[in-house]
């Protein structure tokens, strides 16, 4: 040793002897120790702060690696535990307690590492913590004193929150986190809250790399933002509920047990990549009766045998439901934040971007629930996906015409046959199938409120009713099925090239029909009632339109004062099949076309022009005081048949007039007779240039 360092130990250690140098750090014992701090409680001359003073703890010296530290208020006198210089240490147990009967605790400094058991049960953790890989945790609320985080917690090992709740919950500081790593838990276990002490600006995170745990109770995370990369397992009874702050999800997440995830009340989701969701697990957005609206936005599948519950908030994401997913919007929002399907993601901040929610899955509306739609809202329903409506229950846009919110179907459609009387209904959007409308027998879905949809072939079955009161471009072939109609009601239109077939039946109502449709539904073409019915020209232009009807036709009559009336404008209607026509029908405008056989029981229908083919027939009625007319107040053209069909014997000659027109083209075929008195005599024509008028004689004409 040279001399000049031997003159300095022997300098040092005179200084140590003679007490210039107080004796603050003190040389680590060999072996590990649990040091439990006391301030000035036994050593009154201790500085009651810092860590590195080995008065302040019992027995004397300073915790380093490999050591277990207690931290807790030492008594009554000693009300305070605030331990601040901590340095940079590995221990293998750490203990932070806050005695409710006496003050504060926190702890300051350095990072703390530990190895073996954690354990924080109130008071301030202001030092950067980690537990280790293999370590435990626990932070109680047993005291119920809150667990204030001012640094970040990472969480290596697993942690087990108990009891943290209310005045005991876990309080992060605005811009720290805890960090749930990969490969380890984070076990909630009866009621236990974390918060954040901002929501919004840098906010307090909760990032999970690992598993968030929930067997019990309700886990709940308010104003802390979550953000879920990895997996979250929820037990039966069980929940996690995030509130007034952001969500995030990773590439993958997974979601299993038979509880469920809540986020309600302004939380604000922002979910990507494939969400996971095991048989039995719920994802629940929105909250049936929250009162402020969450929000939900990103580019994500939901995948998996779960179920995603939508109880209120706005979709905004572009989201996918896989195939296999259960959806449930069900029940009528009690609270102000109403379920909305949003066609922009303002999730990202600006102006938006345009978002589609693709449906594989089942989404099924049930309760009276409804949806509204905004921004240029889109739901396609995937080939393989259902949209299931229960009556009382759908969807509705803001706004019907201007660049309308949009229900593209693919799949199924289907009104379920459950109670209820009211019609399902998708009200001032644009309804576009090219799949399946399935309505339950007794029941009928509304298309209505202006915006223009379509029905490009697919088929509309089940037996209930598919009312069209709003305009709708047809094309290819739509199959009505068994005991199934097509109702055509006010403010509603069909128009395009197309063919309406099927063994169902078409009513028409109201609205108007254009372009070269022919309407053939096997079960008949209902046309009744007194709101305006029309063929109009095609797109509102000039061209006219040409409408053939080649299933059974039924006319409902009209009154005198009340014609029933069908505007044909420019157009035609052809009448392909057997056609009856009741009292003061009029048919007004454009030309009537008659090529199967039209029937006039009793009474006038009014024509404008009229033309029958050598195909066509004109059956006619004759009572005893009474008989069908045609009346056509422009031109007639009549070929083929008249048939009167006598409903009592007629005396010899009496003329009846069968049409009149104002000019009248007359190159019938053959006048039938039918009914009493037909086997000895008949009707004969004995037309003019305005009449055809029939007279009863003798002999039998065949035809």
């Amino acid at each position: 040793m040279s001399a000049r360092r031997s003159t300095l130990l022997t300098a040092t250690l005179a200084l140590v002897l003679s007490g210039v140098l107080s004796p603050v750090v003190t040389a680590h014992a060999a072996s590990p120790t649990t040091y439990t701090w006391v301030g000035n409680s036994l050593t009154p001359n201790a500085d009651n702060h810092s860590w590195t003073d080995s008065r302040n703890w019992s027995p004397g010296g300073v915790p380093g690696d490999g050591d277990s530290v207690i931290i807790q208020q030492p008594s009554n006198n000693d009300c305070f535990a605030h331990v601040d210089a901590v340095p940079t240490v590995t221990l293998a147990g750490f203990s932070l307690a806050e005695d409710p009967t006496l003050c504060t605790t926190s702890v300051s400094g350095g990072a703390i590492s530990v190895t073996g058991t954690f354990s924080w049960d109130g008071g301030k953790l202001d030092t950067p913590t980690t537990i280790e890989p293999g370590a435990t945790g626990s932070i109680s609320g047993g005291n119920q004193r809150t667990n204030g985080l001012a640094q970040d917690l990472e969480v290596g090992g697993d942690l087990t929150l108990t009891g943290t709740t209310g005045s005991g919950a876990l309080q992060i500081l605005h811009g720290k986190r805890l960090h749930v790593e990969s490969g380890t838990t984070l076990l909630s276990s009866g009621a236990n809250e974390i918060t954040g002490s901002a929501c919004c600006t840098d906010p307090a995170k909760v990032v999970n790399n690992g598993t968030v745990s929930v067997t019990g109770g309700t886990l709940t995370v308010a104003a802390a933002e979550l953000d879920q990369l990895a997996a979250v397992s929820v037990s039966a009874g069980a929940e996690l509920v995030t509130t007034d702050a952001p969500v995030t999800t990773g590439a993958t997440g997974t979601y299993t047990g038979t509880g469920r995830w809540l986020l309600q009340t302004r939380a604000a989701a922002r979910f990507s990549g494939t969400q996971t969701l095991g048989s039995g697990f719920h994802l629940e957005f929105g909250g049936l009766a929250s009162v402020f609206s969450s929000s939900l936005g990103g580019s994500a599948t939901l995948a998996g045998h779960g179920t995603f519950d939508w109880t209120g908030g706005v979709i905004e994401a572009q989201l996918t439901f896989a195939h296999g997913l259960t959806v449930h919007v069900a029940g009528a929002h009690s609270g102000g934040a109403q379920r909305v399907l949003q066609g922009h993601d303002f999730s990202a901040g600006g102006a938006g971007v345009p978002v589609t929610l693709t449906n594989h899955a089942t989404v099924t509306l049930s309760g009276g629930a409804t949806v509204a739609t905004g921004g240029q809202a889109r739901l396609v329903n995937a080939a393989d996906g259902v949209l299931a409506l229960a009556p009382g229950t759908g969807l509705s846009a803001q706004g019907c015409c201007s660049a309308p919110d949009r229900v593209t179907n693919a799949g199924t459609v289907h009104v379920l046959a459950a109670t209820g009387s009211a019609s399902a209904s998708l009200s001032l959007l644009s309804y576009r199938s090219t799949g399946t409308t399935a309505i339950a027998a007794g029941h009928a879905l509304q298309l209505a409120g202006g915006a223009r949809g379509s029905l490009a072939g697919g088929s509309v079955t089940g037996g209930g009713r598919l009312v069209v009161a709003t305009p709708m471009t047809v094309s290819g072939t739509v199959s009505i099925g068994s005991n199934t109609t097509l109702a055509l009601a006010g403010h509603g239109s069909l128009d395009g090239t197309a063919t309406i077939a099927g063994a169902g039946s078409t009513a028409w109502t109201g609205g108007a029909l254009s372009g070269a449709l022919t309407v053939g539904t096997a079960g008949g073409i209902a046309v009744s009632g007194p709101a305006p019915k029309a063929v109009a020209t095609v797109n509102g232009g000039s061209t006219p339109s040409a409408v053939t009807f080649t299933g059974p036709t039924r006319l409902a009559a009209g009154t005198s004062a009340a014609h029933d009336v069908v505007a044909l404008g420019v157009s035609k209607l052809v009448l392909g099949a057997a056609t009856t026509a009741g009292a003061y029908v009029e048919f007004a405008g454009g030309t009537l076309v008659n090529r199967g056989a039209l029937s006039i029981h009793a009474g006038r229908v009014l024509v404008s022009t009229f033309q029958q083919s050598s195909a066509g027939r004109l059956n006619l009625d004759v009572s005893a005081t009474r008989n069908g007319v045609l009346q056509v107040a422009g031109t007639a053209s009549l070929h083929g048949k008249v048939a009167a069909r006598n409903l009592a014997a007629p005396a010899l000659g009496r003329r009846v007039t069968a049409v009149t027109a104002s000019a009248l083209t007359d190159s019938l075929t053959c006048v039938r007779s039918t009914g009493a008195g037909s086997a000895s005599r008949h009707w004969a024509d004995a037309h003019t240039a305005t009449r055809l008028v029939l007279v009863w004689r003798r002999g039998v004409a065949h035809c």
